[in-house]
């Protein structure tokens, strides 16, 4: 019988079915290469009494007790100690770990806002902000959402809320999530103007005549007057 310590695998053995799993996103922290790491993962064999995935460029895998959790390129490749298998119990919980979304994970409805008008600040590329906002993924513990080109993410307690168009981008420090709670509310103290917000009334007025003064093109400032924003 060979000793069961050498830990290798015979084509006799019965493996249970580990099915396949999808990386979608990351969604938070810094670990590199996020493209590659991307796809979807195939069970590739059993390593250190785990089952290691490879979606044909990146495996995981446990490195034992020692090396723990390991997301590399090789088996014989070390990113670092990692978690413990009586920590982290498989694969999927460990990519999760490290901040990457799966497509079987469940999230909550996180309905679009429409941003309509900027109302104030200084803030650049008004026009290019405005529009539709859908979620894109959850990152560092907050939904983000995208117009298409601009991306409202929470990057983290250091860096805080931001509002631009990448994920590896950054606008200076902004507030954490503990002042404001959500991308919409991140916005509006922006200085943007959402279409759920509720206005007063403010009722139309009508300009009738220059009755004085040198203000100039005074026919073409004459007129009912609505409210704008």
């Amino acid at each position: 019988m060979p000793d069961p310590d050498w830990q290798f695998q015979l084509s006799t053995e019965e493996v249970k079915d580990y099915p396949n799993f999808e990386v979608t996103a990351q969604v938070g922290g810094r670990l590199g290469d996020v493209k590659e790491r991307l796809g979807t993962y195939n069970f590739d064999k059993m390593y250190n009494g785990a089952a290691a995935y490879t979606n044909g460029k990146y495996i995981v895998f446990y490195g034992g007790e020692k090396s723990g959790w390991q997301w590399v390129t090789g088996y014989n490749q070390w990113a670092g100690w990692g978690l413990n298998i009586k920590e982290i119990p498989d694969a999927q919980s460990f990519i999760t770990h490290a901040k990457f979304q799966l497509a079987s994970d469940i999230f909550e409805s996180y309905p679009n806002f429409e941003v309509t008008a900027q109302v104030g600040g200084n803030l650049g590329d008004g026009p290019a902000r405005l529009g539709m906002y859908k979620f894109d993924k959850m990152y560092n513990g907050a939904a983000a959402y995208t117009n298409g080109k601009y991306i409202v993410f929470y990057s983290g307690e250091k860096s805080g809320w931001q509002w631009v168009t990448g994920y590896n981008q950054w606008a200076g420090n902004g507030p954490t999530l503990s002042a404001i709670a959500d991308a919409e509310a991140f916005i509006k103290t922006e200085q943007f103007q959402l279409a759920s917000d509720k206005m007063a009334d403010f009722l139309s007025f009508n300009v009738t005549a220059q009755v004085g003064g040198n203000l100039g093109d005074g026919p073409a400032r004459l007129g009912m007057y609505k409210f704008d924003k």
